[in-house]
């Protein structure tokens, strides 16, 4: 299954998009694999304010992949580049998933 939340995208619909992929269906013998793509949220006004907000998001993404809950993260868009280079930075000591993470410009 696909779940398409890419119109009018905003922190909220991606994190109920997310909420949504994780409870699909499975059992123990037929486990789903989760894969997340998250593309820039280009309606988030001020830059500073989306760079934060994307920030905000790729956070829940990566302990969810870090969980095991999320089998693979991917991100498309300078925005969401610039929000991953900041975590690693920010989480320099401890970057282990995000170096995993891959990532396209558009």
């Amino acid at each position: 299954s696909v779940i398409d939340g890419s119109y009018n995208a905003n922190p909220s619909s991606v994190k109920a998009g997310i909420d949504m992929l994780l409870e699909c269906g499975g059992n123990a013998s037929n486990a789903p694999r989760r894969h997340a793509m998250l593309g820039d949220m280009l309606e988030l006004g001020e830059h500073t304010v989306a760079i934060r907000e994307h920030v905000r998001v790729l956070r829940v993404c990566v302990e969810l992949v870090e969980q095991g809950r999320l089998e693979s993260l991917g991100l498309v868009g300078e925005i969401f580049l610039q929000a991953l280079e900041f975590l690693k930075r920010e989480l320099s000591a401890n970057a282990g998933v995000l170096g995993s993470i891959e990532w396209a410009s558009t």
